[in-house]
């Protein structure tokens, strides 16, 4: 993964939206270059168990480097609803 934002980067290995990957606002901001080599093994599984084992050495990667720590919540956000003349 080269020149990923760590939110790019968290979003994944832990397989979400960017949108739904909050912090301070240099996680966005801040580019870095992780390198890592897939074990053979791993490379002949199929892709999707590929990918799942992809993203779990995207987790550890981050937990080791950056001391990342997952917290799933749920937030509230303002929705518009269109009533045909204007949104409220």
């Amino acid at each position: 993964m080269l020149g990923l934002s760590l939110k790019e980067s968290i979003a994944v290995a832990y397989d979400v939206k960017d949108y739904q990957v909050s912090g301070p606002g240099w996680i966005e901001s801040e580019r870095y270059d992780a390198i890592a080599k897939i074990p053979s093994d791993v490379v002949k599984l199929p892709e999707e168990a590929r990918w799942r084992q992809v993203r779990a050495m995207g987790r550890a990667l981050l937990a080791d480097r950056f001391k990342a720590a997952l917290h799933r919540g749920t937030r509230g956000l303002p929705v518009y609803r269109w009533t045909g003349r204007c949104w409220t």
